[in-house]
């Protein structure tokens, strides 16, 4: 995968994350919240279906 397609995936990830399209892995989720340098549960709220 070349440099530009990787990002390409990156933005595409996020967009979807962003619309609640994706649900991120676990892994996924904490190095995001890293990257951010804030706790998970800023970055994330979980939400059970149908409430």
């Amino acid at each position: 995968m070349t440099a530009n397609a990787r990002e390409t995936s990156h933005r595409q990830t996020i967009a979807f994350i962003e619309k609640n399209k994706y649900n991120p892995s676990l892994v996924l989720a904490f190095k995001i919240a890293l990257a951010f340098e804030k706790p998970l549960t800023d970055v994330f709220q979980y939400e059970e279906e149908g409430r």
